[in-house]
């Protein structure tokens, strides 16, 4: 019968390239990392395929070891780091922090556009803009409930920023770029985006004194360095010249390219260019990490849930603060706007769970099932992903967390999605049952 471990590597070997793979890229992946936590650290660890394209006899083997951008799978650490602020009194999740980022209010609520009568012009559109007289909270950040989206692709903040002559966009990875109208009031509904760019800019303006902080030196002290995470930063180009010995170029996983039409890839770039070397810190899509260095960070979440006095001491969270961060945290019409995304662009925002699934909340974190998924996580469980179709969870009924590494575009990869479905099942249907038979014994 084979063993949890090899069922697990042959699904990653089945949707990856190798050098005597067909010649056709249709359906597959160029690599893949997957690690699977307990609170006590890695309990599998695998990797398949290659960090480039096209795959010959030197292209380096992708490994749990490879260094890539994992973009929105920064926000569970920006969240961690914000939470260890609560947790020493220093800040009030429900606290108004305008004050600290007056930007926020620069341009009020976007209520939409009204027609406005030119003469010898055409008819235009000027953009209806009211104030915001709401406070806006540390907790509405972390929720995507302050009502902060992503602008590009979104049409009412595209023709705003048309009409305002704005530089810049949020992807932009500068505090210009982040700055936006609202889309609703704070804390009247759920929309995906910037909230965790200013959770870090926020963070950055509070705790620094006489010497500026930065995100990416926050993290690094409180986060990285106490869980041994070498190679994680949000700006792998000064990491690269300050600290050459770590080679992470060496360990770099380059972009592959997914065709519409023909489902084959091409080697890429990033589709956020200034990602590599960013003029601002970002708390919502900037890190760099690898898939063992993840790991750490959601092995550390769940000692720190189990109450330990490691899992406190090296995050800085107990675990009633853990447990905060597993609460549901939307309101009844945050609820409704985030479960009508997910109808609407299910394979964006719950691909893990089955169309029509929408027993979901969102916590501070990331998002939450609120009831059991078959043969997957338990009820209780947060997961997020990223735009480049990295994903993980965090399963504290069970004991287990996971992640998934792949530096795959578009978003919302379809080979992607089915990998993790594939992935999840087998860690559930095989690697669970096995490492509790393997714990009992040692107890």
């Amino acid at each position: 019968m084979a063993s949890a471990k090899s069922i697990l590597d042959q699904i990653l070997h089945r949707y990856t390239l190798h050098r005597d793979s067909p010649t056709s890229t249709k359906d597959k992946l160029h690599g893949a990392a997957f690690l699977v936590v307990d609170k006590s650290g890695p309990i599998y660890a695998g990797a398949a395929g290659h960090t480039s394209l096209p795959i010959n006899a030197s292209t380096p083997a992708f490994s749990t070891d490879s260094f890539l951008w994992v973009a929105s799978l920064t926000k569970l650490l920006t969240t961690i780091c914000l939470m260890q602020l609560v947790q020493q009194g220093k800040l009030h999740l429900d606290e108004d922090v305008r004050e600290k980022l007056p930007e926020l209010t620069k341009w009020g609520i976007l209520r939409g556009f009204e027609e406005e009568e030119k003469k010898g012009e055409e008819q235009g559109k000027k953009a209806i803009l009211e104030e915001i007289t709401k406070p806006i909270t540390a907790r509405q950040l972390l929720t995507h409930s302050v009502g902060l989206s992503y602008d590009l692709g979104h049409p009412l903040l595209e023709r705003w920023a048309k009409e305002v002559g704005k530089k810049g966009n949020t992807n932009s990875m500068t505090v210009e770029g982040w700055t936006t109208p609202l889309l609703f009031s704070p804390g009247e509904g759920w929309v995906y985006g910037t909230g965790l760019d200013w959770a870090g800019v926020l963070l950055e303006r509070m705790t620094t004194t006489t010497t500026t902080t930065t995100l990416g030196r926050y993290m690094r002290e409180n986060i990285f360095a106490p869980l041994g995470m070498e190679c994680s930063t949000l700006k792998p180009a000064t990491e690269l010249l300050e600290n050459p010995e770590k080679r992470i170029k060496d360990k770099l996983v380059r972009m592959a390219l997914r065709d519409a039409k023909t489902g084959e890839l091409s080697l890429g770039e990033l589709p956020i260019s200034t990602a590599w070397d960013p003029k601002a810190e970002s708390g919502g899509a900037g890190l760099w990490t690898t898939a063992e260095e993840y790991g750490k960070v959601l092995a550390a979440v769940l000692r720190a849930a189990s109450g330990s006095e490691e899992g406190e001491r090296e995050l800085g969270l107990t675990k009633e603060t853990v447990d905060q961060m597993f609460s549901p945290q939307l309101n009844e019409k945050g609820l409704e706007m985030i479960k009508e995304m997910g109808r609407a662009f299910h394979a964006g925002i719950m691909p893990e769970f089955p169309e029509g699934f929408d027993a979901v909340d969102h916590g501070l974190g990331g998002l939450l099932n609120m009831e059991d998924v078959e043969g997957k996580r338990r009820k209780g469980s947060m997961m997020w992903h990223g735009y480049c179709n990295s994903h993980w969870w965090i399963d504290r009924e069970t004991g287990i967390g996971a992640c998934l590494l792949v530096e795959q575009f578009p978003f919302a990869d379809p080979v992607v999605i089915q990998l993790y479905d594939d992935l999840e099942r087998a860690v559930y249907g095989e690697l669970v049952p096995e490492w509790k038979k393997i714990t009992a014994a040692v107890v």
